[in-house]
C-alpha cells in the first residue's frame, strides 16, 4: 500500500446463512419489527425477508412465544419459545455457522480468546441448550459452576 492511500477491508469468510420457515412465522416476525419482506417482483406476496438476527435472538432471550407474538394472527398457535431450529449444533457445519452468528452478536462483535470461553460460552449457547445440544448443556453447566465459585471468592 502506498503512503496516503487507505485500505479496503478483507472479508476471508461470507456466507450467506438462509432460515426456512413459514410465510405465518415470517409475517409474525414482520409484526414484531425483526423481519423485513424484500421485494419479489412477479410474486404477490413477500418471497424473502430480511431478519434482524440480534433482534430475533432478542425475542428468544426475553422468553416470547410464537403466540406472545400474535401468531394466531395468521392461523397458526405455537407456545413454543422463539427461537431458530437447526440441525445438530454439535455436529453440523451450518450449525456452527449460525451458532458463530450468535456468538458474534453475543459478544458485540469481539472475537473470542482462548481465555474467554469458560466466560462466553453460557451467554452465547444458551441456543444450543434450548435446542438439545448435550456438549452445551455439559459445558454450561461447568461453566456456570466455575462462575459461581468465582463469584464466591470475590
Amino acid at each position: 500500500m502506498q503512503r496516503g492511500q487507505y485500505a479496503s477491508p478483507n472479508r476471508p469468510f461470507v456466507s450467506p446463512i438462509v432460515l426456512a420457515t413459514y410465510r405465518e412465522y415470517a409475517e409474525t416476525l414482520r409484526a414484531a419489527r425483526v423481519a423485513t419482506p424484500q421485494a419479489t417482483p412477479g410474486f404477490d406476496q413477500p418471497y424473502f425477508y430480511d431478519l434482524d438476527i440480534g433482534g430475533f435472538l432478542n425475542l428468544g432471550r426475553a422468553g416470547n412465544s410464537w403466540d406472545d407474538l400474535n401468531i394466531g394472527a395468521h392461523g397458526f398457535t405455537n407456545g413454543n419459545t422463539v427461537l431458530a431450529q437447526t440441525t445438530d449444533m454439535c455436529t453440523s457445519n451450518s450449525s456452527a455457522t449460525y451458532l458463530g452468528l450468535v456468538s458474534y452478536l453475543t459478544r458485540n462483535g469481539l472475537p473470542t480468546t482462548e481465555r474467554d470461553p469458560a466466560t462466553s460460552l453460557p451467554r452465547s449457547s444458551r441456543c444450543c441448550v434450548a435446542r438439545d445440544c448435550p456438549r452445551a448443556r455439559r459445558k454450561i453447566s461447568t461453566s456456570s459452576r466455575r462462575d459461581e465459585r468465582s463469584r464466591r471468592s470475590s
